[in-house]
């Protein structure tokens, strides 16, 4: 058995799954944290995404601080120590994990997740995903980017997060998800995500699926380079 210990962010942990690959983790611990409803916990959000990835998955207890766990934990890999990485806001957060486990970066760009379900949604669709995160001085008219889409549009994510873009953009549908499998179900089935950097994002980048993204300006750590990636 080889563990590895991480306290999130889900996007953050969605990006360390090709890692945890190359380094033959077989067992992961997930933090508790708070996290919304209906998700619950951090664990309770990302647990069946890891599980179909083929890794046993664990809760642990701890505070919101990154890399500290519960006392007596003995795990191989702490994956918060790629936070400490250097040129953070430059590097793909994919690379910070490689360079802080010293690990070749050959084939980072590769799609990573397997997502054997069957549909949600049977209808072609368009997806939306926009948060409250990392959007600080972002020029993008989200409006205009609605009524650019063609078809039906749903909206996944938070509820919250939905009724405030409904409020500020326009309406669309909010399909509402149990936990973090589920909205990679919707992102592989969409004909394009429209996001920000969010968990969303990074699973759309698992499943190479086509995206358009308000990336946060002056950031790379994100950027794939990727014929379907497409920036707002």
């Amino acid at each position: 058995m080889i563990t590895a210990a991480t306290s999130g962010g889900l996007g953050d942990i969605v990006y360390a799954i090709p890692v945890m690959r190359k380094l033959g983790v077989t067992d992961v611990y997930v933090k508790e944290n708070y996290y919304f409803p209906p998700y619950g916990n951090l664990y309770l959000a990302i647990k069946t995404l890891l599980q179909q990835q083929g890794f046993n998955v664990h809760p642990t207890p701890g505070g919101e601080q990154p890399g500290i766990f519960e006392p007596g934990l003995q795990i191989d890999f702490n994956l918060d120590e790629s936070l400490n990485q250097r040129c953070r806001g430059t590097n793909h957060i994919i690379i910070s994990y490689l360079n802080t486990f010293k690990l070749p970066h050959d084939g980072w760009q590769e799609p990573w997740l397997k997502i054997e379900c069957k549909r949600l949604i049977e209808e072609d669709y368009t997806l939306i995903h926009l948060t409250d995160r990392w959007r600080k001085y972002s020029r993008v008219d989200w409006r205009k980017v609605l009524q650019s889409i063609t078809g039906p549009v749903y909206f996944t994510g938070f509820q919250h997060e939905w009724l405030d873009f409904c409020t500020k953009y326009g309406d669309v549908k909010w399909y509402p998800t149990t936990d973090i499998l589920q909205m990679a179900i919707l992102i592989r089935d969409c004909k394009a995500l429209y996001c920000n950097q969010s968990v969303s994002l990074a699973t759309c980048q698992g499943v190479r699926k086509k995206y358009f993204c308000d990336f946060k300006p002056g950031k790379t750590n994100c950027r794939m380079f990727t014929d379907n990636e497409n920036v707002l």
